[in-house]
């Protein structure tokens, strides 16, 4: 009887301080940027790696539910756009993609072993958990989910493809898409161990004057704004944002020009975006001086 009750006693004291060092975290998190490398063979003994970063800013209503966008730039390319709208909703992941207006389930962190995932891309196909455990990252302990062909991580996503495309197979070529790492602020949160690891930014030239997509910005006074813009659709969006993100400041672009007055705002680096018909990205920085 009182091995039973020791035995007991340990078991409620190993809860709960599992209980205690362990929070759920959650995925959609304006705060965070995930970091990708898509490494493509390219010889015997060589590879090409291209990196992409993501970033969630920003809210939007589909279907009268509310959503985060999230945002993709391309390092290689220097192009930045919009992918998917996603929310998060007891321990649920909900995705909306770019092309479609059907909401789909991604995610599910309440998941145990022996349970199955509908893949979100083909309702034939079910993944099964086969272990979980928690890992250690720099925040604190995370838990993660392995099921055949993904792991999963709180807060983090997939390890194996991008983190809005979970249960999307297994890649048939080279070694695909990885995580790169994962960052909140300037702290990695989490990194990859792999030998493609890189914690390099990727991002614009900090330039007086931007120009991508037929749209150039620039300073005319050191408070004075100019847009100049030869999209198709000339009745854009213009955002002024931190470089955390924070949106400072929106107004409309009905011409062909723009002038916006800044003087309000400090000297340094701002992102500005330009986004049309449901479409947008990040145009490139600006610097105030």
């Amino acid at each position: 009887m009182k091995a039973k009750i020791l035995t007991t006693i340990l078991l409620f004291s190993f809860f709960l301080s599992y209980a205690q060092n362990y929070a759920y975290i959650p995925l959609v998190n304006e705060e965070c940027v995930w970091s990708y490398c898509d490494v493509v063979k390219a010889g015997p003994d060589e590879y090409d790696l291209n990196y992409s970063q993501f970033k969630f800013n920003g809210d939007t209503i589909i279907n009268e539910i509310s959503y985060k966008k999230l945002f993709r730039h391309d390092c290689t390319s220097n192009e930045s756009y919009y992918v998917a709208s996603m929310r998060e909703e007891n321990k649920k992941v909900y995705a909306v993609y770019s092309e479609r207006q059907q909401e789909q389930l991604i995610y599910n962190f309440n998941l145990v072993v022996g349970d199955s995932m509908q893949s979100p891309y083909d309702d034939t196909y079910y993944f099964q958990v086969t272990k979980i455990d928690t890992i250690e990252v720099a925040s604190g302990k995370r838990k993660r989910i392995e099921l055949n062909f993904d792991t999963w991580i709180e807060g983090i996503g997939t390890l194996d493809r991008f983190m809005m495309y979970p249960l999307q197979g297994v890649h048939s070529y080279d070694l695909g898409v990885r995580i790169n790492y994962q960052k909140q602020g300037d702290e990695i949160i989490y990194k990859t161990d792999e030998w493609y690891f890189n914690k390099t930014d990727c991002g614009t030239s900090l330039i007086e004057k931007t120009e991508l997509n037929k749209t150039v910005a620039y300073f005319i006074t050191p408070e004075l704004l100019r847009i100049e813009t030869d999209l198709s659709s000339p009745n854009c969006t213009f955002e002024l944002l931190d470089l955390n993100g924070k949106l400072l400041l929106q107004g409309k672009i009905n011409r062909k020009n723009k002038t916006t007055n800044l003087s309000q705002f400090s000297d340094g680096l701002y992102f500005f975006r330009i986004s049309s018909s449901g479409e947008a990205g990040f145009v490139g920085k600006i610097i105030k001086k």
